[in-house]
């Protein structure tokens, strides 16, 4: 089943979980994350060490 379809679904079932999910989605799609992963983590902790 394609997300549409499963989409189109949810919001017949449930229309308020719909409309959460939908939030959620928009706000990962266009919310910038600053946080790095590990591998960043490290080399600033090594950048720091070195001052």
């Amino acid at each position: 089943m394609k997300r549409e379809e499963v989409a189109n679904h949810l919001k017949a079932f449930d229309p308020e979980i719909y409309a959460l999910l939908e939030e959620e989605r928009q706000r990962q799609r266009y919310t910038l994350s600053l946080l790095g992963g590990l591998a960043a983590q490290a080399g600033w902790k090594r950048c720091a060490k070195m001052m």
